[in-house]
């Protein structure tokens, strides 16, 4: 699964939260599909940043 899911949990369990989260965006959809959903890309991933 991707990591965000993984990790956040674990950093509320230990009273962090991340300070910056990036996201990016890969593939193409169907442009029915991205008018519905409001995204263009067919996967997104995001990286946090905890300090």
């Amino acid at each position: 699964m991707h990591p965000t899911h993984a990790v956040a949990p674990c950093l509320m369990l230990v009273g962090h939260l991340p300070d910056r989260v990036y996201a990016r965006g890969s593939g193409k959809i169907r442009k029915e599909l991205e008018e519905q959903y409001g995204c263009p890309y067919a996967f997104e991933a995001a990286f946090e940043k905890v300090e």
